[in-house]
């Protein structure tokens, strides 16, 4: 599921996007509604969204301001700018710096929607993008990994998964062990491994929100699937990373 946060100092416009949209159907997840930009600098550097819709000029931190904070703190995610003028120099920067849309207000709900798909679109693409081993792939496989990557996160199971795609999970573990040489289980940690080394780099994250944000109950078992995947706990990992930066930083 993919995670959202909207950003408007306009609490009617934040709202009409936050109640009109059918997230779950969507597959989207809201996680939550904020009205500057100071808060929501905060919540990108904490939560790490998929997708921000977001008004391109607030109070604290210009949308342009954090556009370019979030490609370069995550930059697979994608931004949708809401304005309420038609300005050309604001759509040609939001343009330049690889926005998904521009919308100005008021916009319609069909518009405002198709934005939302087209940034899903770009989200499904990037993940499929990030498995260049798996380009060769069978249709079917590649509908499965994008329905992996779209929960992996979350609560996630082979049975969930082989249910559906209307198969038996002993025929899901084969089919995925012949074309990505790699088990279910293997797979999804991988991933989870993936995102969890990025949030571990963020110094106000704590490991035990990490290992909920990448789709782990309870921090032990978060630890030990790290450990075999990597070698070393979370915490020595974090400290690792930060004693590279800072000789990286004195050179």
């Amino acid at each position: 599921m993919y995670s959202v946060i909207i950003l408007d100092d306009n609490k009617a416009t934040a709202r009409q996007i936050e109640q009109t949209v059918p997230w779950a159907e969507l597959n989207c997840n809201v996680l939550c509604v904020l009205h500057d930009g100071a808060s929501g600098k905060t919540a990108i550097e904490q939560l790490l969204p998929d997708l921000i819709i977001t008004d391109i000029e607030m109070p604290g931190l210009s949308g342009i301001e954090m556009l370019d904070l979030t490609k370069k703190l995550i930059p697979d995610s994608q931004i949708i700018f809401v304005s309420a003028y038609e300005t050309f120099e604001y759509a040609r920067m939001a343009m330049r710096l690889q926005a998904c849309e521009y919308l100005v207000k008021p916009f319609t709900r069909a518009t405002l929607r198709a934005a939302i798909e087209e940034a899903i679109g770009r989200l499904a693409k990037k993940s499929e993008g990030g498995d260049t081993d798996y380009s060769s792939c069978s249709p079917v496989m590649q509908s499965i990994l994008e329905y992996i990557n779209s929960a992996v996160y979350g609560q996630i199971s082979l049975e969930m998964v082989a249910a559906h795609f209307q198969m038996s999970p002993s025929k899901l573990g084969r089919l995925m062990k012949k074309e990505l040489d790699m088990g279910f289980f293997d797979f999804i940690t991988k991933k989870r491994m993936e995102r969890a080394k990025q949030l571990l780099s963020l110094p106000n994250m704590r490991v035990g929100d990490v290992a909920e944000r990448v789709g782990y109950g309870d921090y032990i078992t978060f630890y030990k699937a790290f450990m075999r995947a990597e070698g070393i706990s979370p915490t020595d990992y974090r400290n690792t990373m930060k004693q590279d930066k800072e000789l990286n930083h004195e050179d």
